[in-house]
Protein backbone atom coordinates (compact mmCIF):
# COMPACT_ATOMS: atom_id res chain seq x y z
CA UNK A 1 0.00 0.00 0.00
CA UNK A 2 2.93 2.40 0.70
CA UNK A 3 4.35 1.99 -2.90
CA UNK A 4 0.77 3.01 -4.30
CA UNK A 5 0.91 5.85 -1.94
CA UNK A 6 4.43 6.90 -3.09
CA UNK A 7 2.92 6.71 -6.59
CA UNK A 8 0.21 8.74 -6.40
CA UNK A 9 2.87 11.30 -4.18
CA UNK A 10 4.70 11.70 -7.28
CA UNK A 11 2.33 11.87 -9.88
CA UNK A 12 0.42 14.45 -7.66
CA UNK A 13 3.89 15.94 -6.92
CA UNK A 14 4.71 16.54 -10.82
CA UNK A 15 1.00 17.74 -11.66
CA UNK A 16 1.65 20.85 -9.68
CA UNK A 17 4.94 20.93 -10.95
CA UNK A 18 3.74 21.01 -14.46
CA UNK A 19 1.10 23.80 -13.57
CA UNK A 20 3.23 26.38 -12.60
CA UNK A 21 5.72 25.25 -15.52
CA UNK A 22 2.53 26.22 -17.68
CA UNK A 23 1.85 29.77 -16.25
CA UNK A 24 5.88 30.34 -16.84
CA UNK A 25 5.81 28.99 -20.33
CA UNK A 26 2.48 31.31 -20.60
CA UNK A 27 4.55 34.31 -19.63
CA UNK A 28 7.50 33.48 -21.74
CA UNK A 29 9.55 32.76 -18.31
CA UNK A 30 12.29 30.10 -20.00
CA UNK A 31 14.49 29.90 -17.15
CA UNK A 32 11.72 29.92 -14.68
CA UNK A 33 9.41 27.05 -16.57
CA UNK A 34 12.51 24.74 -16.52
CA UNK A 35 13.16 25.50 -12.87
CA UNK A 36 9.91 23.39 -12.31
CA UNK A 37 9.78 21.14 -15.79
CA UNK A 38 12.99 19.50 -15.30
CA UNK A 39 12.03 18.37 -11.90
CA UNK A 40 8.61 17.25 -13.51
CA UNK A 41 10.86 14.82 -15.59
CA UNK A 42 12.74 13.77 -12.96
CA UNK A 43 9.51 12.08 -11.42
CA UNK A 44 8.34 11.32 -14.66
CA UNK A 45 10.48 10.47 -17.55
CA UNK A 46 7.77 9.31 -20.35
CA UNK A 47 5.66 12.23 -19.60
CA UNK A 48 5.23 13.51 -23.36
CA UNK A 49 4.18 17.01 -22.43
CA UNK A 50 7.10 17.46 -20.39
CA UNK A 51 9.15 17.04 -22.77
CA UNK A 52 7.72 19.04 -24.99
CA UNK A 53 7.55 21.58 -22.96
CA UNK A 54 10.85 21.48 -21.77
CA UNK A 55 12.42 21.37 -25.66
CA UNK A 56 10.14 24.79 -26.35
CA UNK A 57 12.15 25.98 -23.14
CA UNK A 58 15.18 25.32 -24.36
CA UNK A 59 14.36 27.04 -27.89
CA UNK A 60 12.88 30.33 -26.18
CA UNK A 61 16.56 30.51 -24.78
CA UNK A 62 17.68 30.21 -27.98
CA UNK A 63 16.71 33.47 -28.66
CA UNK A 64 17.94 35.03 -25.55
CA UNK A 65 21.63 34.44 -26.44
CA UNK A 66 24.32 36.09 -28.73
CA UNK A 67 26.32 33.53 -28.93
CA UNK A 68 26.11 30.92 -32.29
CA UNK A 69 28.10 28.08 -30.12
CA UNK A 70 25.08 28.84 -27.13
CA UNK A 71 22.63 28.55 -29.58
CA UNK A 72 23.72 25.63 -30.59
CA UNK A 73 24.26 24.14 -27.66
CA UNK A 74 20.95 25.30 -26.30
CA UNK A 75 18.91 23.61 -29.79
CA UNK A 76 21.01 20.47 -29.46
CA UNK A 77 19.15 20.52 -25.88
CA UNK A 78 16.22 21.17 -26.84
CA UNK A 79 16.12 18.57 -29.67
CA UNK A 80 17.02 15.61 -27.42
CA UNK A 81 13.93 16.29 -25.46
CA UNK A 82 12.14 17.05 -28.25
CA UNK A 83 13.64 13.64 -30.04
CA UNK A 84 12.51 12.18 -26.91
CA UNK A 85 9.25 12.65 -27.27
CA UNK A 86 8.67 12.51 -30.40
CA UNK A 87 9.84 8.69 -30.01
CA UNK A 88 7.69 7.77 -26.86
CA UNK A 89 4.58 8.84 -29.01
CA UNK A 90 5.05 8.30 -32.47
CA UNK A 91 1.38 9.05 -33.34
CA UNK A 92 1.57 12.65 -31.45
CA UNK A 93 1.71 15.42 -34.04
CA UNK A 94 3.01 18.03 -31.40
CA UNK A 95 5.79 15.65 -30.48
CA UNK A 96 6.57 15.34 -33.84
CA UNK A 97 6.44 18.68 -34.86
CA UNK A 98 8.57 19.72 -31.62
CA UNK A 99 11.51 17.94 -33.24
CA UNK A 100 10.95 19.94 -36.71
CA UNK A 101 11.03 22.93 -34.66
CA UNK A 102 14.14 22.22 -33.10
CA UNK A 103 15.35 21.33 -36.04
CA UNK A 104 14.33 24.43 -37.77
CA UNK A 105 15.80 27.10 -35.05
CA UNK A 106 18.97 25.51 -35.15
CA UNK A 107 19.86 25.54 -38.75
CA UNK A 108 20.89 29.21 -39.56
CA UNK A 109 23.56 28.52 -37.13
CA UNK A 110 24.65 25.18 -38.60
CA UNK A 111 27.44 24.67 -41.37
CA UNK A 112 26.52 24.11 -44.58
CA UNK A 113 26.71 20.54 -44.39
CA UNK A 114 24.63 20.26 -41.54
CA UNK A 115 22.31 22.92 -43.01
CA UNK A 116 21.78 19.76 -46.04
CA UNK A 117 21.48 17.03 -43.66
CA UNK A 118 18.96 18.45 -41.59
CA UNK A 119 16.78 19.46 -44.28
CA UNK A 120 15.31 16.27 -44.98
CA UNK A 121 14.80 15.53 -41.38
CA UNK A 122 12.73 18.58 -41.22
CA UNK A 123 10.44 17.71 -44.04
CA UNK A 124 9.86 14.50 -42.33
CA UNK A 125 8.80 15.42 -38.99
CA UNK A 126 6.60 18.21 -40.35
CA UNK A 127 4.99 15.37 -42.83
CA UNK A 128 4.82 13.23 -39.77
CA UNK A 129 2.80 16.02 -38.27
CA UNK A 130 1.15 16.66 -41.21
CA UNK A 131 -0.37 13.09 -41.40
CA UNK A 132 -1.56 13.01 -37.75
CA UNK A 133 -2.65 16.37 -37.62
CA UNK A 134 -3.57 18.15 -41.38
CA UNK A 135 -5.05 21.09 -39.30
CA UNK A 136 -1.76 21.98 -37.94
CA UNK A 137 -1.17 25.78 -38.47
CA UNK A 138 2.19 25.55 -38.00
CA UNK A 139 3.42 22.12 -39.38
CA UNK A 140 1.88 24.23 -42.36
CA UNK A 141 3.93 27.03 -42.36
CA UNK A 142 6.91 25.39 -41.73
CA UNK A 143 6.76 23.25 -44.92
CA UNK A 144 5.99 26.67 -46.40
CA UNK A 145 9.02 27.98 -45.05
CA UNK A 146 10.91 24.94 -46.01
CA UNK A 147 10.21 25.23 -49.18
CA UNK A 148 11.00 28.68 -49.59
CA UNK A 149 14.13 28.09 -47.99
CA UNK A 150 14.74 25.28 -50.81
CA UNK A 151 13.45 27.31 -53.67
CA UNK A 152 15.90 30.29 -53.15
CA UNK A 153 18.86 28.46 -52.83
CA UNK A 154 21.08 29.29 -55.81
CA UNK A 155 22.20 27.17 -58.81
CA UNK A 156 25.93 27.61 -58.23
CA UNK A 157 24.87 26.51 -54.08
CA UNK A 158 23.21 23.76 -55.38
CA UNK A 159 25.91 22.42 -57.49
CA UNK A 160 28.35 23.20 -54.48
CA UNK A 161 25.76 21.26 -52.32
CA UNK A 162 25.97 18.62 -54.53
CA UNK A 163 29.72 17.78 -54.88
CA UNK A 164 30.13 17.93 -51.29
CA UNK A 165 27.25 17.02 -49.28
CA UNK A 166 24.73 15.70 -51.70
CA UNK A 167 21.67 16.57 -53.73
CA UNK A 168 18.84 19.23 -52.11
CA UNK A 169 15.48 18.95 -52.49
CA UNK A 170 13.97 20.74 -55.68
CA UNK A 171 11.00 22.66 -55.24
CA UNK A 172 9.66 26.23 -56.24
CA UNK A 173 8.12 29.33 -54.46
CA UNK A 174 4.92 28.62 -55.74
CA UNK A 175 5.04 25.46 -53.52
CA UNK A 176 6.08 27.60 -50.47
CA UNK A 177 3.45 30.40 -51.21
CA UNK A 178 0.69 27.26 -51.19
CA UNK A 179 1.55 25.30 -48.08
CA UNK A 180 2.04 29.14 -46.28
CA UNK A 181 -1.03 29.55 -47.17
CA UNK A 182 -2.61 26.60 -46.35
Amino acid sequence: MLCLWGAAARAEDAGALIAKGDQFDKQFQAKEALEVFLPANKLEPDNVYVLICIARQYRHLMSDTSSKQEKLRLGNISLEYANRAATLAPKNAEAQLSSAISYGKMLPYMGSKDQVNVSPKIKAAVDRTLQLDPTNDIAWHMLGRWNRVLANVSGLKRVLAKTFYGDLPATTNEAAEKWEAA
